[in-house]
């Protein structure tokens, strides 16, 4: 039975030699705090003394049973380089049986530093102190250099990012994620707000029976004390938290909702628990989310080592509802610096690349989450090394198989015209590297609002967001932590209140083509109206010619002319008020 951790955040200065000792058969940590590195000093299997691990006082027989490199390599392997390890006082984990008959310890000595110099890679020797002394080694250690953590985009080579990394890896939904079910909570609002809807950038979604799943776990009203709980896969190292409010559903305009504030508990077993603590030990209460989609991410000024970790959800917004997710990696988790499997590297980038095939066909949608769910984005071409590289490895694709187009990452979601294609970054498309197929985008049918890139014509043309096909990731090799930054607020407009049709009528697409119209300072881009426009309009909202801030709404029981809220306008191609408008220039 795996015996409690307890995860303690080292304060001391990281130049300040520190040590662990792990009585056999058990299991504990080493720690740094987040920004720091393990480097290991001297490692010791066996017993020099009487004293130590040594419960009932026993007169131990052999006080110099020492381990020889077997035991450094092993404990290098699992902790250097690292912000967080879990080590075993075990045979098996650390490869050797330094003296059989004789109950044994782990006695590590290891200092936290900013970075590790190339030549502090040769491994460490077997200490010949006691856990009472200062460790001295059989040889010369080479001494970690307390080193400038790096930063900027450009790519430098893995010694000088090692000293920024820490593992990062999408525990809920990323490549080794868990399943459904082992998201569970303390109430749901209904079935279609179960706990498995808690996945970030999880949106509203339907089943092929036509059931319709919410953007989010939402708990009962009446829960008093809501919690959301994770069951990781394996014992796992958690560093971070990112999280989201309920997705607002586009049909219903509900809800908007998101948690303001939480604490997390963490467990080995499930059923003893433990409080995350700040750096000055008192219970950590993270400030959560301000609207529904923005995700704000918490890095823990300690990481801990779990299988089970629950939110609890203490203020919120609406009803207590979140989406989230958990970074960290498994105990026994490879280095940084590598391209997950199945991803290449793009030499000298610092980036690696997903590139599927016909046996891995995803709506444009689908395919946007599969890669933010690894940590990436769909692709944004913008070099002409990049293209030429990305050709030349799909290149033998067309060989064994009938495809030659991929989505990317360029759409003009959620506008219902052909302009203003982005990247997922909001920058625009660079005509001089990446070009439009002649005609292109013509959006066909009003339905075409995302880019796949031809590999025979080496263009770009719409397509129907919802068709399958190929898509192309890309992520960055070294994780830099996220920035939170606060969310672009938007005010949904509402219907009135009437004894109207129970069905609304979809969205006509804007018609492409339309003469702007203008009306006092403002020209509407896609035309206005006024009061008496109304009849015999769909009941909806559109754009009112008394000004870019104002919107109409044409109902069955009504004219009403609406404000958008201070500093908005209303934007007809998105059906909102929002900071900035696509339909509407002026004041």
């Amino acid at each position: 039975m795996y015996q409690r951790i307890l995860i303690i955040c080292l304060s001391l200065s990281f130049t300040r030699a520190l040590e662990k000792t792990i009585c056999e058969p058990k299991l504990d940590t080493l720690s740094c705090q987040t920004g720091l590195i393990i480097a290991i000093d001297s490692v010791l299997y066996g017993r020099t003394q009487n004293n130590v691990c040594n419960m009932f006082n026993i007169n131990m027989q052999n006080l110099n049973c020492r381990s020889t490199q077997i035991s450094v390599s092993a404990v290098k392997k699992s902790c250097q380089s690292r912000t967080t390890c879990l080590l075993y006082a075990d045979n098996s984990f650390l490869g050797e049986d330094p003296c059989p008959s004789t109950p044994k310890y782990l006695h590590v000595t290891y200092r936290c530093v900013s970075s590790i110099s190339p030549t502090a890679n040769t491994p460490p020797t077997t200490s010949t102190s006691t856990p009472a002394s200062t460790p001295t080694s059989t040889t010369p250690l080479t001494t970690p250099t307390l080193g400038v953590l790096p930063h900027g985009g450009s790519f430098v080579n893995q010694s000088n990012h090692r000293s920024s990394q820490q593992c990062h890896e999408y525990i809920v939904s990323g490549p080794r994620g868990i399943p459904d079910s082992q998201l569970s909570a303390s109430s749901r609002k209904s079935l279609s707000n179960n706990a498995h809807r808690a996945r970030l950038y999880i949106e509203i979604d339907k089943s092929a029976s036509g059931f319709t799943f919410e953007g989010g776990w939402t708990a009962a009203s009446s829960d008093n004390k809501p919690w959301l709980q994770v069951k990781m896969n394996w014992l796992t190292i958690i560093t971070g938290i990112s999280t989201q409010g309920r997705h607002v559903n586009p049909s219903s305009g509900c809800c908007q909702e998101w948690t303001t504030r939480y604490n997390i508990e963490y467990s080995i077993n499930g059923q003893t628990w433990d409080m995350l603590k700040d750096k000055s030990g008192q219970p950590k209460v993270f400030v959560g989310n301000t609207d529904t989609d923005t995700v704000i991410t918490h890095m823990f000024d300690c990481p801990v080592i779990a299988r089970f970790l629950r939110v609890n959800i203490l203020q919120y917004h609406g009803n207590a509802s979140m989406r989230l997710e958990l970074l960290g990696c498994p105990s026994n988790t490879v280095d940084v610096g590598v391209c997950p499997k199945g991803w290449k590297e793009r030499p000298s980038s610092g980036t690696c690349y997903y590139i599927s095939d016909k046996t891995d066909e995803k709506t444009w949608e689908k395919a946007m989450l599969t890669c933010k769910h690894r940590q990436g984005e769909m692709v944004k071409i913008d070099s002409i090394q990049e293209k030429s590289w990305l050709r030349n490895e799909i290149q033998s694709q067309l060989k064994f198989q009938n495809t030659d187009k991929w989505w990317i990452g360029l759409n003009n979601r959620p506008r219902f015209d052909n302009n203003y294609y982005k990247w997922g970054d909001g920058t625009s498309l660079n005509s001089n590297i990446l070009r439009w197929n002649p005609g292109e985008p013509n959006n066909s049918g009003g339905r075409e609002h995302c880019a796949q890139y031809m590999m025979t014509s080496d263009s770009i043309n719409d397509k129907d967001c919802d068709l399958s096909m190929p898509y192309i990731c890309e992520m960055k090799m070294y994780w830099t932590q996220p920035i939170n930054k606060p969310g672009i607020v938007t005010h949904k407009p509402t219907l009135p209140q009437t004894v109207a049709p129970v069905t609304i009528p979809n969205k006509v697409p804007v018609p492409i083509g339309v003469t702007a119209v203008t009306s006092g300072p403002n020209v509407f881009t896609t035309g206005c109206f006024k009061q008496t426009d109304c009849a015999g309009k769909a009941w909806q909202n559109y754009p009112s010619c008394n000004g870019c801030g104002y919107y109409l709404t044409c109902a069955p029981n009504g004219v009403f002319l609406r404000k958008c809220p201070q500093n908005t306008k209303y934007d007809a191609n998105i059906d909102a008020c929002s900071f900035t408008t696509s339909t509407c220039r002026g004041p």
